[in-house]
């Protein structure tokens, strides 16, 4: 998942980031370990961020596209 990459590039800290999605840091730190979470809370984190489930989760959709093409 680029959640990371994109809280970066934005010039965020992870509390900031988690305050703009109306979560809280250890939710987003949950998130970011386990590399998957609820659509319902990572759709705060993406508004927050500016780009689309897709973008975030573009990683595991090509590598998925991938091992369909086998």
């Amino acid at each position: 998942m680029r959640l990371e990459k994109y809280r970066k590039e934005k010039g965020l800290t992870e509390v900031e980031l988690a305050e703009l999605a109306g979560s809280t840091r250890r939710t987003l730190q949950t998130v970011k370990k386990n590399q998957n979470g609820k659509v319902s809370t990572l759709i705060p984190f993406a508004v927050a961020l500016e780009v689309g489930l897709d973008e975030l989760f573009a990683d595991e959709i090509a590598a998925e596209k991938k091992k369909q093409q086998r």
